[in-house]
């Protein structure tokens, strides 16, 4: 019995070894204006345009807190991997070749929207959060 339970610890023990050396993760991190770019690894993140802005203006009351639609697009070189819409409060995810999944979160966004002002793409600053877990 003894050996038995020696031996189905090794055998977990090596098992999850073999399984945290399989998936690395990694995180970035970065504020971008429209337009703008962040280098993660070997990719590139643009934050390309804005597609909707239905945020409740500070200066009125709503029943609905509205969201930010973009378009984000990530490159690897000079190639486009990826256009997706990216909302706000919610991730996107994909697959791309060795990455397991990459995960691209808007973390924040400023500034908030006002009933007379118009924002225009260099006005957005959102913080990104893109995490991404490669096989080694």
């Amino acid at each position: 019995m003894r050996i038995f339970l020696i031996s189905l610890i090794l055998i977990l023990t090596f098992q999850q070894e073999k399984k945290d050396k399989q998936e690395a993760t990694e995180i970035y991190q970065a504020v971008l204006c429209g337009g703008d770019s962040m280098i993660f690894g070997n990719k590139t993140l643009k934050f390309k345009e804005v597609i909707s802005d239905s945020r409740c203006p500070v200066d009125v009351t709503c029943v609905w807190a509205g969201e930010l639609r973009i378009l984000a697009e990530v490159y690897e070189g000079n190639k486009k991997v990826e256009s997706f819409e990216l909302v706000s409060n919610t991730p996107f995810k994909f697959n791309y070749g060795d990455y397991l999944n990459m995960q691209f979160n808007m973390m924040s966004v400023s500034p908030a929207p006002k009933v007379n002002r118009k924002l225009t793409l260099k006005d957005y600053r959102i913080n990104f959060k893109i995490t991404e877990k490669k096989s080694s």
